[in-house]
């Protein structure tokens, strides 16, 4: 409860900082106005990047990604065989420039995905004791992100979420009763979760980009819909107060806005994500997820 509470207490003094001050004594001077009109652009502009995930408008994109899982869960006693894994995602992207930032961008990504997370696709010796598992994610999901034109080419730094439903096999049953026990919760039917990613992409052409990711994602046993959504909410609230403290910077010093925004929000996913390890629905009372981490790879093609 105290770590709860302290994160309220932060938000809201972040709120008090990120919000325009603005004078009781005048009318406003034609510079304060363009700062009221400034910090209301970017903050429409970050208000419909965010509420639109399930908006697809932009150019047609399609990208293709291979990574690298860890797989994971606090209760068990043996451990998981590392996957590989294929992703698809198809979706629109919008890239704009930044009002009023020469040679700085902003992007939005959003997009369905479907990835097949196997170890059929591993070199796992066959007297390896760790469980062998082929899962299939399906996600909805938007990247969000700033960067910079260099020349005919750009370089983005993101960060993204989406809400998955994935549904694992295991090749062969636990031994361990503790084990069998904690993987029946997961095993031959779709389970809701939610994931993070933070990536950069090169742009090499407007229609092909390269991209380096990491990933984490929480597997539900069950899906408690109040937590969940309390839960969610705090991190939204968390997101959008660094999103607030970025328009400031891109109001002071626009260039470090892509890399603060980087480091902020997904600082913050990282973090939330360790916290959700022991409790899937943190900070409520609720059991631990499967959790799954990746590195992945890939290429994006934008038509």
């Amino acid at each position: 409860m105290y770590k709860f509470l302290l994160t309220l207490l932060i938000s809201l003094g972040l709120a008090v900082n990120v919000l325009p001050q603005t004078s009781q004594d005048t009318v406003g001077t034609e510079d304060e106005w363009n700062d009221w009109e400034d910090w209301e652009h970017n903050v429409m502009h970050d208000w419909e990047m965010d509420m639109n995930m399930f908006e697809f408008s932009g150019a047609p994109t399609l990208s293709l990604n291979y990574g690298l899982y860890k797989l994971s869960h606090n209760d068990l006693n043996g451990n998981f065989a590392e996957p590989r894994a294929f992703q698809l995602k198809l979706g629109h992207t919008d890239i704009n420039e930044v009002w009023q930032c020469e040679n700085l961008l902003s992007s939005r990504f959003n997009y369905i995905s479907v990835s097949n997370i196997t170890t059929d696709l591993a070199d796992i010796a066959a007297a390896d004791p760790d469980y062998e598992t082929n899962a299939w994610k399906i996600a909805v999901g938007k990247v969000t992100g700033y960067g910079y034109q260099l020349g005919p080419t750009a370089l983005f730094l993101t960060s993204g979420n989406s809400m998955d439903w994935t549904r694992l096999k295991m090749n062969e049953t636990p031994a361990d009763s503790l084990d069998l026990e904690t993987t029946n919760l997961f095993k031959n039917t779709f389970r809701f979760g939610t994931s993070f990613e933070a990536g950069i992409r090169f742009q090499i052409v407007p229609q092909i980009s390269l991209e380096a990711d990491y990933e984490r994602s929480v597997v539900f046993p069950r899906h408690l819909f109040w937590k969940w959504l309390g839960s969610a909410a705090i991190e939204n609230i968390g997101q959008f107060l660094i999103d607030s403290f970025v328009d400031e910077i891109l109001d002071s010093s626009p260039y470090f806005a892509p890399v603060m925004s980087f480091l902020l929000k997904n600082g913050l996913n990282y973090g939330i994500y360790e916290l959700r390890k022991d409790k899937m629905n943190w900070p409520f009372n609720s059991v631990a997820p499967l959790m799954y981490e990746q590195y992945k790879f890939g290429i994006t093609f934008t038509l």
